[in-house]
């Protein structure tokens, strides 16, 4: 009895030790209740329980703190609007009810934690269970409504279900969950779905698919995660490769064709160009030339006419057999347009010269110009270079 009574009195000394503190949807009014929660005595620091409500006044949260630090129980419930949002025809089936349990340690998840879930008729059924170390979740089983295991994760061999109860799926998670090992999948009238084997979460070297019949329906082979294609894709896939590059070399010909054909263009396009400058800088010779020529002409004409004492005919006669000879080359034998340039320019020079010797004393050359008809003596004799 004396125990009992001094039991009693610790607890009531501790209710008595904490502070209730409670807040307000509307602060204002203080008409919805938010959260009420036990604080140490003239702190903030939360110690003991911790409630948290809805708008529409419905518990959501029952936690347990020590020193601002969650330990031990706590319940989730399903709040109006949570309700609302998962069972949008039967919200009065979960409304209220508890959505999971769960422990901490410290501050972190320890231990088993359990989720429900709730039916349109209202019954409430276990959707997962996990377990936590320290923060850090070790095993997972997931369930069908009907209470039939759906998926266990755990370290070590895992398996997953069908609703009916049949095996799905068998395979190894180590410490960190990833997949080791063999995997190995069922239809659910029990023949073999897929059979391979996985190192660190990935495929590794041969997985079978089968079709339900028990029929072979692909083999693939993988290389930690890559699939490794097989000998008539790889031929694929280099015959590709090689009409790829086939392809690559006809583009870059083609580019490299057309460049030169661009080059070529504008090369053409720039010796037409000089071409054209050249022809007429050569029609312009031939022009002053003309000109020259008729006034040698008409001078001559006029000496005969005259009967000027000194006609000069060897100096026009080897004038003219030296004009005659360019003339005759120009036209027919030469084809280059600067040699053409060159041997009207000489021709000119030889008129301009003529016309300006027929006015002057000219016997010693004229003597000399009498001995030869060679052109390239002519002209030397003429003066020009």
């Amino acid at each position: 009895m004396k125990n009992i009574s001094f039991l009693f009195l610790l607890l009531t000394n501790y209710i008595y030790s904490q502070s209730v503190i409670k807040t307000y949807y509307d602060p204002i009014y203080k008409t919805k209740l938010k959260e009420v929660y036990q604080v140490k005595p003239n702190t903030t620091t939360i110690n003991g329980y911790y409630k948290l409500y809805d708008s529409y006044g419905f518990l959501l949260v029952e936690r347990n703190y020590i020193n601002n630090i969650q330990n031990g129980k706590s319940t989730s419930y399903y709040g109006a609007d949570e309700a609302s949002l998962q069972y949008e025809k039967a919200r009065n089936e979960s409304l209220g009810k508890i959505s999971g349990t769960f422990n901490y340690k410290n501050g972190k998840l320890d231990g088993l934690q359990t989720y429900f879930d709730y039916s349109r008729e209202g019954k409430r059924f276990i959707k997962k269970k996990e377990t936590y170390e320290n923060g850090i979740m070790i095993g997972f089983i997931e369930y069908y409504s009907n209470g039939i295991e759906k998926k266990v994760l755990q370290i070590g061999n895992c398996y997953e279900k069908y609703e009916s109860g049949k095996k799905l799926a068998e395979y190894i998670s180590d410490k960190d969950g990833k997949l080791q090992g063999k995997y190995i999948s069922w239809f659910e009238l029990g023949s073999k779905m897929k059979e391979g084997e996985f190192v660190n979460d990935e495929k590794n070297e041969v997985w079978f698919e089968y079709n339900e019949d028990g029929s072979l329906k692909s083999k693939t082979e993988y290389n930690l995660g890559k699939r490794v294609p097989t000998q008539e894709e790889k031929e694929i896939e280099e015959k590709k490769l090689k009409e790829a590059e086939a392809e690559a070399k006809r583009k870059e010909t083609e580019k490299v064709e057309r460049e030169k054909k661009w080059a070529n263009e504008a090369e053409n396009a720039k010796l037409k160009q000089i071409q054209e400058r050249k022809e007429s800088e050569l029609y312009y010779i031939n022009q002053d030339f003309k000109s020259e020529n008729q006034l040698v002409i008409t001078k001559y004409q006029y000496r005969e006419q005259d009967n000027v004492k000194y006609i000069k005919k060897n100096l026009y006669k080897s004038y003219e057999i030296a004009t005659a000879y360019i003339s005759e080359y120009i036209s027919n034998k030469e084809n280059d347009i600067d040699k053409k340039i060159e041997l009207a320019k000489t021709r000119l020079n030889l008129a301009l010269k003529m016309n300006f010797l027929i006015d002057k004393n000219t016997n010693d050359l004229e003597k000399q110009l009498k001995k030869t008809e060679n052109v390239l003596e002519i002209i030397q004799l003429f003066g020009i270079k």
